[in-house]
């Protein structure tokens, strides 16, 4: 006499192709602990030029502003994980830019 015990629902995973349904999955893994390697220091130029100007009794203020003005691209951010892309940068300093403002004092 043979008897057959089951607990729970019985499963069945039906192949696909010949293949079993088995799921690859990659996994990052850091090798380094984040901030641990720098890169050269950052370098950046700012530049401000502001004037005032009197009208009766009121004061204007006129400014611009340049942000990166020598456009350097310092690393800000590399990639610490093993692979293909390893310490490549991520970020990069921002580009040139140029602000004008301005204000009015009464």
């Amino acid at each position: 006499m043979s008897r057959t015990i089951q607990s729970g629902q019985r499963s069945s995973f039906p192949r696909s192709g010949g293949r079993s349904r088995v799921a690859f999955r990659t996994a990052t893994v850091p090798l380094v602990a984040p901030e641990m390697l720098r890169e050269a220091r950052r370098s950046q130029l700012d530049i401000r030029v502001s004037t005032i100007f009197e009208v009766g009794k009121a004061r204007l203020q006129a400014n611009f502003d340049l942000y990166n003005a020598l456009n350097a691209s310092s690393i800000l951010e590399l990639n610490s994980t093993f692979g293909d892309q390893w310490r490549w940068p991520n970020r990069i300093l921002d580009p040139r830019m140029a602000q004008v403002s301005g204000s009015v004092s009464f």
